[in-house]
């Protein structure tokens, strides 16, 4: 019976040996195959990134580019290698997304590539009526190191303005803080903002697919972790410039966010603080919200102008003082600041705009509440004859302070109230009782009754 029993002990070591072996040896999301591939591309395109290098010291830079386009295409990784004003956007044979990311398009003084095209115009989508309920802020910047100035001026706007609607900035992500496990964990917040470099997909001539930037490296534990992704095309590896150098690094769609966010319960206020960020159909993310708004652009923006945009709807959505207060169309169409501006390099009127909810605000009047108990007891809304009945006002004031609360007791006594908490009621006439309470702050008032069925008691 002991061989037995050593037997099997020494059958399932070395079920765990091997099982251990293979953790450690080979990813468990991806085959030795998948692997192979992975490291071919990386290797592809530090390679590519050296080369331009190389080719841009010895001739102009669209020469460069055409060389770079050239000797991607030339792989036999790779389907396609698309030329535009961004860079090199590369289609690998086995479903990733990559390629050379040279001009992010965000500052007035960037030398571009000159085409010419259209954008798609975004699809409309549903506008209906919510209030944003969930009072944290996430802020996300992987290109702080630089635009440092910019990204602080709108840290110290949201600390200044949010606590007037009782919301925080509870979290804030800066250059390799914003991995790909940080884009997973947005759900919960009531207002979500990446600031960010934008990449349009294949080029912004004919675009597909809007990706932004996160901070994070690529490297094998991330890339094996979310390899599906990578080989559906909702992560892209660029090779970028960052703080430590040029660096291959992911970029994601919104497939990616609504994928590993649900946000089926929140009311949110996105801001997609990146260029392009109102194309690839990133508006169609308010699809997934319990409702909201999500704010982009539909161009490549200024840096500068998307920072004083943002810092302007926040302190339009934040004034107490607005009677009756800011919503998302309100800001947008006051004429304070100018929405828009005319890029004269790429002949294109940049504008801002939101899709979802055109009356998303942080203030409301408030939502009348109560509980309520009567002494002696009985069953459900039934209460005897000169019984007591206590209430406790539960009402909602939504960030602004309720200035009046106005109670009426039908056939009790007493049979009014004004405060927020009345003393003891005595139910003193047979029949239907009802409680009514009417709440009201400085943007309207709204109510709620229950009705009592008052009974003789034995």
């Amino acid at each position: 019976m002991k061989r037995v029993f050593f037997l099997v002990l020494l059958i399932l070591l070395c079920v765990y040996a091997c099982k251990k072996t293979n953790s450690s040896d080979q990813p468990v999301n991806w085959s030795a195959d998948d692997q192979a591939f992975y490291n071919s591309v990386m290797a592809l395109q530090d390679q590519a990134s050296a080369n331009f290098t190389s080719w841009s010291q010895s001739s102009d830079s669209l020469t460069a580019l055409n060389r770079l386009q050239q000797f991607f295409a030339a792989s036999s990784l790779v389907t396609s290698a698309t030329l535009g004003t961004q860079g090199i956007a590369v289609q690998y044979t086995n479903g990733m997304r990559g390629g050379i990311f040279l001009n992010p398009e965000d500052e007035p003084d960037n030398q571009r590539i000159r085409t010419k095209g259209s954008s798609p115009n975004p699809e409309p989508l549903p506008f209906p009526k919510s209030l944003v309920n969930l009072k944290k802020a996430i802020f996300l910047n992987p290109n702080y190191w630089d635009r440092s100035p910019w990204a602080d001026s709108v840290i110290t706007n949201y600390n200044a303005n949010l606590p007037k609607a009782h919301f925080v900035l509870s979290e804030i992500y800066k250059n390799t803080d914003v991995t790909l496990d940080r884009l997973t964990a947005l759900a919960g917040h009531g207002i979500i903002h990446i600031y960010s470099h934008g990449l349009a997909w294949p080029k912004r001539d004919s675009i597909k697919d809007v990706y932004v930037m996160t901070g994070e490296v690529a490297n094998n534990t991330t890339s094996n972790k979310y390899w599906d992704d990578m080989r559906h095309g909702l992560i892209a590896t660029f090779m970028v410039r960052t703080a430590i150098g040029r660096r291959t690094v992911y970029l994601v769609n919104k497939d990616f966010i609504i994928g590993h966010n649900n946000f089926s319960k929140d009311t949110v206020l996105f801001y997609g603080g990146f260029c392009y960020s109102g194309l690839g159909k990133w508006d169609s993310i308010i699809r997934k919200f319990g409702s909201g708004s999500y704010f982009g652009f539909n161009w490549s923006v200024y840096t500068n102008k998307n920072a004083a945009w943002n810092r302007s709807l926040i302190d339009s959505l934040c004034d107490t003082n607005a009677v009756p207060p800011y919503t998302s169309d309100r800001w947008l169409q006051s004429p304070l600041p100018v929405k828009f501006y005319f890029n004269s390099q790429d002949n294109k009127t940049v504008s801002v705009d939101y899709s979802g909810d055109s009356q998303l605000t942080f203030f409301r009047p408030p939502s009348a509440g109560f509980t309520w108990t009567v002494n002696p007891s009985h069953s459900g809304n039934v209460a005897c004859l000169n019984s007591l009945l206590t209430v406790k006002d539960t009402s909602l004031d939504y960030g602004s302070k309720i200035t009046n609360w106005q109670w009426y007791f039908s056939g009790g006594d007493p049979d009014s109230y004004t405060g927020k908490q009345p003393p003891a009621i005595t139910l003193n006439t047979l029949g239907t009782c009802i409680i009514s309470l009417y709440v009201s702050n400085k943007y309207g008032t709204t109510n709620k009754q229950v009705g009592l069925n008052v009974v003789q008691c034995k």
